[in-house]
């Protein structure tokens, strides 16, 4: 572990991402190397210059979120195939309530199914 932390730091709130990146630094034993508002920056981030830790907020506004953004940073690192189930939801639940997909908006149901599985078979080059 190296003496001085350099993180990455993924908020989109622009009040908070100044004082948070005062705080850490502070403690002088972290540097924020870089700061961003979006999961989709954080991943140029760390493609152009990989941080020794990423602090990311969960609920990032934007297309990306930082579970998101981390989940598939992961995958690119590893040369894995990150498919996004999330965005597969999300089409979906434009037209209609989460209701008809997860009866507690938890576990899928039938509907819920077809959808994982339909991103899962798209990603990897399949259609019907």
């Amino acid at each position: 572990m190296p003496d001085v932390l350099n993180i990455l730091l993924v908020e989109d709130n622009a009040r908070l991402r100044p004082a948070l990146k005062a705080g850490l630094e502070t403690t002088g034993t972290v540097r924020v190397a870089r700061d961003c508002e979006t999961g989709e920056a954080a991943l140029v981030c760390c493609l152009r210059e990989p941080p020794d830790a990423i602090l990311m907020d969960v609920q990032l506004a934007g297309a990306m979120n930082g579970i998101d953004a981390a989940v598939k940073r992961i995958a690119e690192k590893h040369g894995t195939l990150f498919v996004d189930t999330q965005d597969a939801f999300n089409r979906v639940l434009a037209a209609c309530p989460s209701a008809a997909i997860a009866w507690d908006r938890v576990h899928p149901n039938h509907i819920g199914h077809m959808i994982l599985a339909r991103a899962f078979l798209r990603a990897i080059g399949f259609e019907w």
